[in-house]
């Protein structure tokens, strides 16, 4: 991208009478003033002298660069204001700046910077121009690196399909894209008028304004958070935050580049996987890996109350040899199906494995609560289960077992409690 080129007025020079030097020693100490050119030109523009820096700042040795027009050498987009500039200094005394490009020797163009004032003859009008002039490429094309640079993080700042904000070091919204806009459910300019305190759940937000603390100290250089920013509606949107501190070359601080990565999908993926890894395939229920998990749970809390109850089909194997796996299997779902129903929305019912299955009712549980809950579960174990034309009875035996008559009993111990109840009841069982 071409940088325009233009000029400027730096001072207004006062007419003082010329000194009686000649142009060669006017030259050959102006030339000693520094690696840029020196050089000194007619009032035709073309070359008189030049410094013997002319070979590195416009690729023509001091011989070849006397007797050169400028005007052959400069870039045609800049022709305009170099002829505009050569006539304001044929009639002022002005010290007046240019930046144009100048084709080298070589046929490159190079930026290039000249600072010229006319020196006036005996006749009061300007004899010859002295210029000084250095090149200017090296800075031009790293402004252009760094506009490049700037555009290319404004174009994948805009158009990123992950959220990115830039936040001030009071917290405030300096800037943020359209994907942060839509994760946050705001408007791009509601936020601009916020902070990202305002929109971060109250329970995250100490931790984020301690990290963010911490790097502006130089503590860390940026940090990573898991964390929750809360929608105009309530709901919660988990994120994972990656925050980095741009800072000035003398290492103070700016402002901060916030990447956010929105973990919904993860969360519900996550959710998924569990609930599948804790779930019976067959029935749909909690399975024996679950069920260990809330038994220890429970158990680890000392002022938790729990009831376990037991249930094993009387008989099962029968159904199976009888009338084929498929018709126990449907024996089997029906029967979680009647647990579920049976017991209240707080309750666990697993399958232990096999026909055998436990329920859980966690406290406040008084006696009188878990023996409606167990006689419930008890009447429907005893309502026959169809298949095709067939009524099929299926008893079931229960076990109980309340945590409260067991206070320093293990989750194993409280299980084997309860499968002990139930077989002394399928013993019990009248037969026949």
């Amino acid at each position: 991208m071409a940088v325009p080129a233009h000029s400027r007025t730096l001072e207004q020079r006062p007419e003082l009478p010329q000194p009686a030097v000649t142009l060669e020693s006017l030259a050959a100490l102006l030339a000693h003033h520094g690696s840029d050119m020196v050089s000194v030109h007619g009032p035709d523009g073309r070359y008189r002298y030049a410094s013997p820096a002319s070979a590195r700042v416009i690729g023509f040795s001091p011989e070849e660069a006397v007797g050169l027009d400028p005007y052959d050498h400069i870039h045609p987009d800049d022709l305009a204001l170099i002829g505009e500039a050569h006539a304001r200094l044929l009639a002022a005394t002005d010290v007046l700046t240019v930046e144009f490009r100048f084709r080298c020797k070589d046929g490159r163009y190079k930026w290039c910077e000249s600072s010229t004032v006319g020196i006036l003859g005996s006749d009061g009008s300007v004899d010859h121009t002295i210029s000084v002039t250095r090149d200017t490429t090296a800075r031009r094309e790293l402004e252009r690196d760094r506009w490049a640079g700037l555009e290319q993080f404004r174009l994948t700042f805009e158009e990123a399909p992950t959220a990115m904000a830039l936040v001030g070091l009071d917290g405030s919204f300096l800037r943020v894209n359209e994907a942060f806009a839509r994760l946050v459910d705001r408007s791009q300019s509601v936020l601009l008028d916020a902070g990202f305190q305002e929109i971060t759940h109250p329970e995250d937000l100490d931790l984020d304004l301690e990290l963010l603390e911490q790097t502006v100290s130089g503590a860390r250089a940026g940090y990573v958070l898991a964390k929750r920013y809360v929608l105009p509606d309530g709901r919660l949107v988990p994120v994972e935050i990656r925050v980095s501190l741009i800072r000035t070359e003398d290492g103070s601080p700016v402002h901060f580049v916030v990447h956010v990565l929105d973990l919904t999908h993860h969360h519900a993926e996550h959710q998924r996987l569990r609930q599948q890894a804790e779930t019976d395939p067959l029935t749909g229920l909690a399975n024996r890996q679950r069920l260990d998990a809330m038994l220890s749970d429970l158990v680890a809390r000392p002022s938790a109350e729990f009831g376990l109850i037991f249930v094993d089909l009387d008989d099962f194997k029968q159904i199976n040899d009888d009338l084929g796996h498929a018709a126990g299997d449907a024996i089997l779902v029906a029967t979680a199906r009647r647990l579920r129903d049976a017991v209240r929305p707080t309750d666990l019912v697993a399958r232990h494995g096999g026909d055998e299955f436990v329920v859980i009712c966690p406290g406040p549980l008084t006696p009188l609560g878990f023996d409606r809950i167990t006689r419930r579960i008890d009447g429907v174990m005893h309502r026959p289960h169809l298949h095709g034309d067939a009524r099929l009875s299926v008893s079931a035996s229960l076990g109980t077992c309340m945590s409260r008559a067991f206070p320093d009993a293990t989750p194993d111990e409280i299980l084997a409690l309860a499968d002990q109840a139930m077989y002394e009841r399928k013993r019990a069982r009248p037969r026949g």
